[in-house]
């Protein structure tokens, strides 16, 4: 029984994805490439499916393709793993605050006020 083939980015074409990802950076300062991003839309699902290869090795499934290699590679580049912890999301607002408080040895103000 043979393995289905996993995933639509061949090596040469995650290299050239990457390359494009490191351009951004330059632009942006950032690796969050918007998943709708207008001047390239194939490149904000190309990040997006990095995010989702990762989390299945995390949880230790066998279809992905996410190497070694490869999170050395986007690491280095200060990718973002998790779009829940981007800065200016409820999530990472929550943990920041979470952490300044334990710095500051005071607990946690959830006082959340939506307009």
């Amino acid at each position: 029984m043979s393995e289905p083939h996993l995933v639509p980015f061949e090596p040469e074409s995650w290299l050239e994805s990457f390359a494009k990802v490191v351009k951004y950076k330059e632009e942006h300062g950032n690796c969050i490439v918007p998943r709708r991003w207008r001047r390239d839309p194939a490149l904000g699902e190309w990040v997006r499916f990095q995010r989702r290869q990762f989390r299945k090795r995390q949880l230790n499934r066998r279809n992905h393709n996410m190497t070694d290699d490869r999170i050395r590679k986007l690491e280095a580049i200060g990718f973002e793993w998790s779009r829940s912890m981007l800065p200016g999301t409820v999530v990472a607002m929550l943990e920041k605050s979470r952490l300044d408080a334990i710095m500051d040895c005071e607990p946690p103000s959830l006082d959340l006020h939506f307009a």
